[in-house]
């Protein structure tokens, strides 16, 4: 049985590196870091009661890159890229310990999501 998903975990091990993530970070985002401890790896894991996870999500500064490797067409790719955002917001607010009930305004990174397709039928 053919394992459909290799490709995508060589590509989510190839970018969760932090030098190479931000070299890819980069390349999309027109900028040019050069400290990859600037990067947090924000890409979310597996979880059972979600059953969703996103290939590789690189955060500098405000920004999120996720990105997602694609072999087969999906027409829902949007509507995925939003929950895996909402999803990496929760992470996002977890890990800094911030209330959304609170009083106080909170910022979040902004979304840049891109899916990275080489499939064979036509897009």
């Amino acid at each position: 049985m053919l394992n459909r998903e290799y490709k995508s975990s060589l590509f989510a091990d190839l970018f969760s590196d932090a030098k190479r993530g931000l070299s890819i970070f980069n390349a999309l985002m027109g900028t040019d870091y050069s400290d990859p401890a600037e990067l947090e790896i924000a890409t979310l894991k597996d979880a059972v009661f979600m059953n969703r996870k996103n290939d590789v999500a690189l955060l500098v500064e405000m920004r999120l890159l996720m990105l997602e490797h694609q072999s087969t067409i999906n027409p829902n790719m949007p509507l995925r890229g939003l929950q895996y955002y909402a999803d990496s917001m929760d992470g996002y607010l977890e890990k800094r310990q911030l209330n959304i009930y609170g009083k106080k305004r909170i910022k979040i990174p902004a979304p840049f999501y891109y899916v990275l397709y080489n499939g064979r039928e036509d897009a």
